[in-house]
């Protein structure tokens, strides 16, 4: 790009020579076009110089090779006009529109020697100058300095090309500490605004006004604290502001975080986000007596052994592959799933067996549940645990069976990451997940095509159920949740019908998804009821009768109830014909309907369907 800004410079000043030459006598033209084709060649050593020093930096922005433009102008300018006082353009200095020129340029390096004294303004200064001359839709906000909120930054950076990022902060201390993440703000060119009074009752946009003209607001509270970022949720959650909160599970029951600019982050939900979406579970598939599965074995099961066990049962729900999932958890109390997951408890699929991993038995236990090819995740709450848990599994495949697997081990704290060694050996893997750097990634967190492909479904549900129609606004959260789960089993649906998701510069032609066969609609369209299906039964939800729905109903045919936690589609494909009949309606019909939205989520986020290589 740079190149092509200096070709047009080139250009006009060439322009700029034949227009004026044509007011000059023959020996004052030549003299002016030598004296011009210095002034290039002075022009491209200066700006060569300088776009190579800067480059050296990185980080650079569009600023900073404008300023070098016109830094270079300035020099060239100031080499054979200004030092010289006119003296080699005597021919020129009769003309008023040289004098002009001339002023321009000597304007243009009093801008630039203003800029450098800017520079030497502090860091807050110099931050807010700058917002108030940028022009962006959007600003990314951090309302905290710590590693969690630096690694979110750079995802961003590297996401969305020239975002603007912004650390907001109420206050500044100077300790070592911050002087030091200060520092990697300022290499990174991120800016900061401080605001140094606090007022419980002022809006967050009263206390950085430079921030209110920007179209979309994206505020990401990642303290360490969960009280303080649901605090933060509290007072500004009235402010035209996305916010995303970090917070523990015990933090997230109050009644305002239920406004839809308010999304809670939990780190056990981004672990099993970044775990379905970075090692999917088909890789593992193998065939036994013709029949292909899945065998998904999970030690653990705390917070994020269960959001993963939740993820990894909506995200594999395929027609012709049975999944079978077990877990292993030495503190499961009897009867505790059974309330939980009424709905699979008695799924001869899934099993939770209680089994301290530190008995005698344990490895034997563990053997019996072995297949040829297996997904294993460890998730025991305690990095040193579940690296040492790993490491023995490991070598115990890999010494006493001809098994294939993926070992998954769950190391929340960066630091530790350095205890496990990736090993590939003879089909069995081992893998670091939900590491702060690898959760805290503006895809995992902010969910974006999920979003955008969750509406776009909403919209296709409203168009085909004018009847029942409701706004994305309107919606529960729990709907909400149902809707971008689709999201989360798309890469599994693209993998069952032979597709993948690509780039929109890949040079694979885009496959239409509306010329899919008639068997493979049908698959499709089981496959996202069997998602539909598994996304409420680890939710809690279980099958409503029709009996049910009308003692609900009395005078209305009742479809669902969120309080009781009951729907009449949780049933099985063939059975959605009785409650089509109920209701008057065509159920199964809105099983076809991702398919319009996937692509046109796709489109917005700059991806295509292909087909698989």
């Amino acid at each position: 790009m740079i190149i092509v800004e200096l070709l047009a410079i080139i250009a006009a000043f060439l322009l700029l020579i034949v227009i004026i030459t044509n007011f000059l006598e023959k020996k004052a033209k030549r003299q002016f076009i030598a004296l011009i084709f210095v002034a290039v060649f002075g022009y491209l050593i200066n700006t060569g110089a300088l776009i190579y020093n800067i480059v050296l930096l990185k980080n650079t922005t569009v600023f900073d090779y404008f300023a070098v433009l016109i830094k270079g102008a300035q020099y060239t300018a100031s080499l054979l006009v200004f030092e010289d006082k006119f003296n080699s353009l005597g021919a020129l200095t009769a003309h008023n529109w040289f004098k002009i020129i001339y002023y321009v340029f000597l304007g243009c390096a009093y801008i630039l020697y203003s800029l450098t004294l800017i520079s030497l303004l502090s860091y807050k200064t110099l931050s807010k100058i700058k917002l108030l001359f940028t022009r962006s839709n959007t600003v990314y906000c951090f309302s905290s300095i710590n590693d969690k909120s630096l690694m979110l930054a750079d995802s961003v950076a590297k996401e969305k090309p020239g975002a603007l990022i912004v650390f907001t902060l109420i206050n500044l201390s100077q300790d070592d500490e911050t002087k030091k993440t200060l520092k990697k703000l300022k290499n990174r060119r991120f800016y900061i605004y401080v605001c140094s009074r606090e007022s419980e009752n002022e809006d967050f946009l009263e206390k950085y006004p430079l921030l209110s003209r920007f179209k979309r607001k994206l505020l990401f509270c990642l303290d360490e604290n969960s009280e303080k970022n649901i605090s933060f949720c509290k007072d500004y959650s009235n402010d035209p502001i996305e916010i995303y909160a970090m917070a523990e599970e015990e933090f997230c029951g109050s009644s305002y975080l239920n406004k839809s600019n308010i999304h809670i982050i939990k780190q056990h939900d981004l672990t099993a986000r970044m775990l379905v979406n970075a090692y999917p579970c088909y890789n593992n598939i193998y065939c036994d007596n013709e029949k292909k599965h899945i065998n998904v074995i999970i030690l653990g099961r705390g917070r994020s052994g269960n959001a993963i066990f939740k993820n990894i049962f909506v995200a594999n729900q395929f027609k012709d592959v049975n999944l079978n999932i077990t877990v292993f958890d030495a503190k499961d109390k009897n009867g505790f799933y059974k309330l939980q997951y009424p709905g699979i408890y008695d799924n001869e699929n899934i099993k939770f067996l209680k089994t301290d991993i530190y008995s005698e038995n344990f490895l034997e236990e563990f053997f019996g549940f072995l297949r040829k090819d297996n997904y294993i995740v460890v998730a025991l709450g305690d990095d040193k645990k579940n690296i040492e848990l790993a490491n023995i599994i490991y070598k115990y495949i890999l010494t006493q069976s001809n098994y294939k697997a993926s070992i998954y081990v769950h190391i929340r704290h960066e630091k530790n990451k350095t205890l496990l060694q990736d090993v590939l050996k003879d089909g069995i893997s081992i893998h670091a997940i939900g590491t702060e750097s690898q959760i805290f990634n503006y895809d995992i967190v902010v969910g974006e095509f999920m979003d955008i492909f969750a509406k776009a479904i909403n919209d296709n549900y409203n168009k085909a159920n004018p009847a029942n129609a409701k706004n994305w606004c309107e919606l529960s959260e729990f709907t909400k949740s149902s809707n971008r789960s689709v999201g989360v089993a798309a890469k599994s649906k693209m993998f069952s019908l032979g597709l993948e998701i690509a780039d929109m510069n890949d040079e694979r032609e885009e496959f239409d998804i509306n010329l899919l066969s008639e068997e493979d609609n049908l698959k499709a369209a089981m496959e996202e009821h069997m998602r539909w299906n598994a996304f409420h039964l680890v939710n809690g939800w279980n099958k409503m009768t029709i009996e049910e729905s009308m003692a609900y109903g009395k005078d209305k045919k009742v479809r669902k109830s969120e309080d009781k936690k009951k729907s009449l589609s949780l049933v099985e494909w063939d059975e959605l014909d009785n409650v089509s009949k109920y209701l008057g309606e065509d159920i199964k019909s809105y099983d076809y309907l991702w398919k319009n939205a996937f692509v046109e989520a796709l489109h917005k986020y700059n991806k295509k369907i292909v087909e698989k290589e």
